[in-house]
């Protein structure tokens, strides 16, 4: 079974190239473009891990993470973001 990748992320041409190259390499790809809609798919069907953008209008990828370890899901997250950060850093 390939493993199943959620991409997130709110510009269209980062989940294309994401899904793209994950695609070629095997993976089973699905995508969303805001964290509230990343959530539902994450209920439904639990993806293997999830790459997340950490700035995103409504639900960011932070909070996301944190609801996700709220509700005890500790899926592996793969972070990403246009706006590096120091203080974004652990």
């Amino acid at each position: 079974m390939k493993d199943r990748i959620l991409v997130v992320d709110d510009e269209d041409l980062i989940l294309f190239v994401l899904t793209q190259l994950l695609k070629v390499h095997g993976f089973s790809v699905r995508t969303a473009s805001r964290g509230e809609e990343a959530l539902s798919m994450i209920e439904e069907r639990t993806p293997d891990a999830v790459i997340l953008d950490i700035r995103m209008p409504g639900l960011g990828g932070l909070e996301l993470q944190e609801e996700l370890l709220r509700r005890g899901n500790t899926l592996p997250i793969i972070f990403i973001t246009g706006h590096g950060e120091i203080d974004l850093a652990p």
